[in-house]
């Protein structure tokens, strides 16, 4: 009989889905399983002990064909709560709110209007859970962040920002399972569909984990995107030894922020920096520079499994003010009601209801990227042979966007490309944009023949027929 690890290693790592969680390093009783970088700087488990072919990490890997998706374990969480909506988007919600925390001085110092650190203060303050688990900064340079358990505001506030920067579950959840308490964490949409197979399998992981909080996603980024950009600035990518990131700057929108990055060269010289959107983070975003392959072949952008999803909101009437706003969607009925009363009473923070339209609206780019897109990578997947990851996709679809397909395809060889060319030049910013000239050419020719049909496809979109075509008959 195949072990866990076996399945895992075979079907998932060595197939490059591995999203690097390390849920299935954090619940192995034997501890066998330990998550490291590999060369590109993206977490993979490795065995480092025996197995005992117990099978418990195979079922809760979120990217391990034969688990529960998204829609199975939405209806089971939320199918049969009162006031429960769905939308084939978003999957199951309660309600949808917009807004900021009250305190300008927080919401500037958090990535858009800082909704997702005021409900985890609410947390600890209505004494809803004892600790929360969150992505922090750390001070060693070989892993810039970690997951930290939180026990006061303070230390939540340290962990404001979003992070693009692989991070993994296994150290706080072997702490979940030796430290009785009431939890919340927060993670991405592959993590918290992880935390859920888990906790159907994991007792104390059920009991304990009292509140699963989402961020919404369009891709992820392997270590090398912030040594990119580091470059981009004129630091030294070897020595990277601070990373911040979503920086705001009064005289730009929103959707213009910085990373902030300090290298230690040597001793006693330091050199810090910021780089903003559009001085080139756009280009390496937009065009899936250092994206995992996992995020190629994930189609969850609504964090489907959490009880609460927070993202930024990307509206026209929203995304010109560099302070920022949140856009929320709630699941569960206690946060739901965390919300309606500080609606009702506001004190921390300014909220309204928003329709679930707007919300969707606001990420109809990663929705299409992602799940539109996805039809044309599983497509070449299977042109070469190589095995095709089960996915809630169905080839029937009838129209699509005009020119999406090569834009789409050449994006895919980017993000497969910049994570070998990297390595090979050395992390040498002038070898790397050379080398990968011809991928951004064909990428450009594909982005111009696309804007080609931006009249054509407006039709569509106005419409509604565009949105069809990255959702409607996606699930098979």
């Amino acid at each position: 009989m195949t072990s866990g690890w076996q399945m895992i290693l075979e079907h998932v790592v060595e197939r490059d889905y591995c999203c690097g969680c390390g849920v299935c390093a954090g619940v192995c009783v034997r501890h066998a399983i330990q998550m490291r970088f590999n060369d590109y700087g993206e977490y993979r488990p490795y065995l480092a002990s025996d197995c005992t072919g117990c099978g418990l990490c195979a079922r809760v890997c979120p990217f391990l064909d034969g688990n529960a998706n998204e829609d199975e374990l939405g209806a089971t969480l939320f199918e049969k709560m009162r006031e429960i909506k769905h939308a084939i988007e978003t999957g199951y919600y309660r309600d949808a709110f917009v807004g900021h925390v009250a305190d300008p001085e927080v919401r500037w110092g958090c990535a858009s209007g800082g909704i997702a650190t005021w409900l985890l203060e609410t947390l600890l303050a209505e004494k809803a859970v004892d600790m929360v688990l969150c992505v922090s900064p750390n001070d060693d340079p070989t892993l810039l962040f970690r997951y930290e358990v939180c026990r006061r505001a303070d230390e939540i506030r340290r962990c404001r920002r979003s992070c693009y920067y692989p991070v993994t579950t296994q150290g706080v959840l072997a702490f979940v399972a030796k430290h009785p308490g009431r939890y919340a964490i927060v993670g991405l949409p592959c993590v918290c569909k992880a935390i859920r197979l888990a906790q159907q399998r994991v007792p104390p992981l059920r009991q304990r984990i009292k509140y699963v909080l989402g961020l919404v996603c369009g891709q992820t980024k392997s270590r090398s995107f912030a040594e990119y950009v580091c470059a981009l600035g004129g630091g030294d990518p070897h020595h990277l030894s601070r990373v911040e990131f979503r920086v705001k700057d009064r005289s730009r929108p929103a959707s213009d922020f910085g990373l902030g990055f300090t290298c230690v060269p040597e001793p006693g010289r330091k050199q810090e920096g910021t780089v903003f959107w559009t001085q080139g983070i756009d280009r390496a975003w937009l065009d899936w520079y250092f994206t995992p392959n996992a995020c190629n072949f994930c189609d969850d952008v609504f964090a489907e499994c959490a009880d609460a999803v927070v993202m930024d909101a990307w509206l026209p009437e929203y995304c010109q003010d560099a302070k920022g706003h949140s856009l929320i969607l709630t699941r569960d009925a206690w946060i739901n009601g965390l919300f309606e009363h500080e609606l009702e009473h506001p004190k921390k923070a300014v909220l309204r209801r928003i329709q679930v339209e707007k919300v969707i609206r606001s990420q109809m780019g990663v929705l299409c990227s992602k799940r539109g897109g996805m039809r044309d990578r599983i497509s070449r997947l299977r042109q070469t042979g190589l095995p095709v990851p089960v996915k809630r996709w169905n080839t029937g679809a009838w129209l699509r966007p005009l020119g999406i397909g090569r834009l789409e395809l050449a994006r895919y060889q980017i993000s497969r490309q910049s994570r070998v060319m990297w390595l090979e030049c050395g992390k040498n910013l002038a070898a790397f944009q050379s080398g990968m000239q011809d991928s951004r050419r064909a990428v450009d020719r594909a982005r111009r023949r696309y804007l080609s049909y931006r009249i054509s496809n407006g039709i569509l979109l106005r419409a509604g027929l565009y949105r069809r075509w990255a959702m409607t008959d996606f699930y098979s």
